[in-house]
């Protein structure tokens, strides 16, 4: 999973769990994979604060986000250029907004799975957003590849020399947390799965959990992980 911000690593030995273990950091991320012969739980030590990480027991890690911060709110026609669309490609029942529990993204609705597939990025309209919004987009849509999830998403972080993430969980909890509060899904709870990297032959998944209770969030990103390489912490 992606933590989308640099920081250090600290386990707490709770409960048996020998697999290893994959951890992505850094401007979107390094990837190291090591086993916590002991270790149930890990915690992301990172500049905007401690990330809970904890293991399923279906093989499924969990990453508790901090509270969300609302921003600026973009225009359909502006969010439109910036990812190559129309302005009536984007949903507007629901706002284009810069929302972060740590890393800001510009989350965009778009109304349809062929919009969403035909999404560019537009670094020059980008550019002409206010400062504050001038952050790795998020279009997403409603439709999806495989009828079994409930958003398509795609994320843009070309100022950071990334044209397009394949999974990114700091952008999933803003998307958990814009879901709840906009009541996309119909109500303030989301428990479902956000296909990503289709478009770029990198299919991934990830799974969102998220409440809104008299203004307070409880907000969490899951997601499996694939082997990548080996070592011992010592």
């Amino acid at each position: 999973m992606r933590t989308g911000a640099t920081g250090s690593v600290s386990l707490h030995r709770t409960a048996s769990c020998r697999s290893p273990v994959t951890l992505v950091w850094g401007p979107l991320g390094s990837s190291v994979t090591f086993t916590a012969p002991d270790a149930q739980e890990i915690t992301l030590k990172v500049p905007a604060g401690n990330i809970p990480v904890t293991f399923g027991s279906d093989g499924v890690l969990w990453m508790e986000q901090l509270q969300p911060t609302f921003g600026s709110l973009v225009s359909a026609s502006a969010a439109a250029a910036v990812i190559g669309l129309e302005t009536e490609e984007i949903d507007e029942r629901f706002p284009a907004q810069v929302v972060s529990t740590g890393i800001p993204f510009l989350l965009i609705p778009v109304k349809t799975l062929t919009s969403v597939r035909s999404a560019v990025y537009r670094a020059e309209a980008a550019a002409a957003l206010p400062a504050e919004a001038a952050v790795p987009g998020m279009p997403f849509c409603p439709e999806t590849y495989d009828k079994a999830n409930g958003i398509n998403a795609r994320v843009f972080v070309d100022e950071l020399g990334v044209p397009e993430d394949p999974a990114t969980g700091s952008a999933g909890g803003c998307l958990a947390a814009y879901l709840a509060r906009c009541r996309y899904l119909g109500g303030p709870s989301v428990d479902t799965a956000v296909e990503q990297g289709y478009e770029i032959g990198r299919p991934s998944l990830l799974y969102l959990r998220a409440s809104e209770t008299n203004g307070r969030f409880a907000i969490h990103v899951g997601g499996r992980v694939f082997f990548t390489a080996q070592g011992q912490l010592v």
